[in-house]
């Protein structure tokens, strides 16, 4: 499991890291969205990235609805007053700060389960899509 944390407060990303050492596999931490989508070019898509909005709204939108738009899910780190503007941008669920490790567990686990459980859906989907148009299609026979 690949899990990415994008927070300039070491402190944060420390915290989170801590937390999710003894549950996953790779945990990487950047301080910048350049320094996420430099991490994202070197290595694979990760499993799960964690943004501390107060490092800015732009991750959000970036991954969500602009240019780099993709299909990991995205947990969104917040003050009580930042939860609305982080939803509105697509973040698949909030962390409240100040948080405790096993809110932390609890909400990284349902969003890897979530997505593992959509991708198989997605994958199973076009099968079953490319099955149809095959039998359809006069040329394959």
């Amino acid at each position: 499991m690949r899990i990415f944390i994008v927070s300039h407060f070491p402190e944060v990303s420390g915290q989170i890291e801590s937390f999710l050492r003894s549950k996953c596999g790779i945990i990487k931490s950047v301080k910048n969205s350049n320094e996420l989508l430099q991490l994202m070019n070197s290595e694979e898509i990760p499993d799960l990235v964690i943004v501390d909005v107060a490092c800015g709204y732009d991750i959000l939108r970036m991954f969500r609805g602009g240019e780099h738009k993709n299909n990991f899910p995205l947990l969104a780190v917040a003050r009580k007053g930042e939860v609305n503007e982080a939803i509105r941008l697509g973040a698949d669920d909030i962390l409240i700060k100040p948080f405790n490790k096993a809110d932390l567990i609890m909400r990284a686990e349902r969003l890897l389960s979530h997505y593992r459980v959509v991708s198989g859906l997605q994958h199973e989907n076009i099968i079953s899509l490319c099955r149809i148009i095959e039998a359809r299609d006069d040329s394959t026979g």
